[in-house]
């Protein structure tokens, strides 16, 4: 059989999955917060491979697959300047306890 029959989803399919999987684990989050909580994980968590393949999905595609949570954090990301995400969750009474590369809490 082909290789291609058997081959799994594409490494941009699974990022997209899985910033899917942040979104809605921070939809829970008040309005304002949900994009920043995600933006603030996929910048403490992911590689800046992971950034790059996902930010030329972004402008590939227009973000084709991502829930509105993680489309608008992924572009957030992308225009932001470093440390606003950050300085945006705690203008909003929000703390950051996760230090980068601790995925535990």
């Amino acid at each position: 059989m082909s290789e291609a029959l058997h081959a799994g989803p594409s490494t941009t399919e699974k990022l997209v999955y899985m910033a899917n999987q942040i979104g809605r684990f921070f939809k829970s989050q008040k309005g304002e917060t949900q994009v920043l909580h995600t933006a603030d994980h996929i910048r403490s968590f992911w590689t800046p491979h992971m950034l790059r393949d996902i930010d030329a999905h972004l402008e590939k595609t227009g973000g084709e697959g991502l829930d509105p949570i993680s489309l608008d954090a992924i572009r957030l990301l992308k225009s932001a300047p470093a440390g606003a995400v950050r300085k945006g969750l705690e203008a909003a009474g929000e703390s950051h306890s996760r230090e980068p590369g601790n995925d535990a809490g």
